[in-house]
């Protein structure tokens, strides 16, 4: 009776013994104001996110955020939230992005990300032609300003 089977400490195991060596207790994440709240931050807030200049163009529905890429590629990314109308306008939005950012490509930065948001309107009030428009539009201030010798994009090399 002194030696005990494998399928003994299995099912000690299985039940969560207290003889089984526990793991670690996990650390909790102290918020940087110091005020001990122990909740994670959202995922979508990063130090580096936030440190990096850029510069931001905005029209009546639609910001343009462009800045140093972390890779050497540049990079578009599409922010169009459930607010700004039905998922085929968000679509049809993100659509006319890409290939406004295609047709302006090579005036930006080589290593730069793009981001590019809706301000919160409905853009389904806007109809294909207006979307198409002040996007491009959109585009070109931010090519005029990668342009510039100082300031705008072109600082952010």
């Amino acid at each position: 009776m002194a030696e005990r089977s494998s399928s003994d400490e299995w099912q000690r195991a299985a039940r969560g013994s207290p003889s089984d060596t526990a793991p670690p207790p996990a650390k909790d994440y102290i918020s940087p104001d110091g005020s001990g709240n122990t909740t994670r931050p959202p995922s979508a807030v990063r130090p580096s996110f936030a440190a990096r200049r850029g510069v931001a163009i905005t029209t009546s529905h639609f910001t343009l955020y462009a800045r140093p890429a972390s890779t050497k590629k540049q990079v578009l990314r599409l922010a169009f939230g459930a607010r700004a109308g039905h998922a085929t306008v968000r679509n049809r939005a993100k659509r006319q992005a890409r290939e406004a950012h295609r047709a302006y490509r090579h005036k930006f930065p080589e290593a730069g990300e793009i981001v590019i948001t809706t301000r919160g309107r409905r853009i389904d009030a806007l109809g294909r032609r207006a979307t198409r428009d002040e996007l491009m539009e959109l585009f070109t201030r931010a090519a005029a300003s990668a342009s510039r010798p100082r300031g705008g994009m072109a600082g952010m090399r």
